[in-house]
């Protein structure tokens, strides 16, 4: 139990810093949603899903979107101190 509570809280979180590193290129670039949207060749509302905490969307996506606004996702684990 506890190891599926853990794998579920790290795709929680990972989904959620992807959203927000989204939501943060796009006020950096004063990107709308619907000219975000354009650049995707999607439509408006795919963008407000890829925002939304309570929808699941597909890192592939959120990497696309900050491709797009010249960002990319880098994780690391550095030692401390």
């Amino acid at each position: 139990m506890l190891i599926n509570s853990c794998l579920q809280w790290k795709n929680f979180a990972k989904g959620i810093a992807g959203k927000l590193a989204l939501y943060l290129a796009m006020i950096e670039r004063g990107v709308s949603n619907s000219e975000l949207a354009r650049r995707l060749g999607v439509r408006e509302t795919v963008v407000r899903r890829m925002l939304d905490p309570d929808h699941d969307t597909k890192s592939e996506k959120i990497q696309a979107a900050l491709e797009v606004l010249g960002k990319r996702i880098v994780v690391a684990v550095d030692d401390a101190a």
